[in-house]
């Protein structure tokens, strides 16, 4: 059954936007926390961690943080920002051949 289009208002919808925001912003903060808890506080403890444990693990751990949110949104369509999506897309692949890089001096 496709979902049905609701047009609003203006007002409305950068209401309910900022709403969604905050809430999205609440989430990535306690993932973050998680993550930062799991593989360390600094960007060295993360590298090294990483680097010990493998990125399938990180990839997993953060899929499994991620999870319940998602499992919360019951279908409701997800909005992204969506140039922050590709920010952090790019900076993922980055790190990952950094590290392959790193691995092969």
């Amino acid at each position: 059954m496709k979902k049905l289009v609701v047009l609003k208002d203006f007002d409305t919808f950068l209401r309910e936007s900022k709403e969604n925001g905050v809430k999205r912003d609440s989430f990535i903060e306690k993932a973050v926390s998680k993550i930062k808890e799991e593989f360390g506080q600094t960007t060295k403890d993360f590298i090294t961690t990483t680097k010990e444990k493998g990125i399938d693990d990180i990839q997993n751990f953060i899929a499994k943080t991620v999870e319940p949110y998602i499992d919360k949104t019951e279908g409701d369509e997800l909005y992204y920002d969506y140039d922050s999506l590709l920010s952090g897309l790019v900076s993922w692949i980055l790190f990952t051949m950094e590290l392959k890089l790193d691995n092969k001096r």
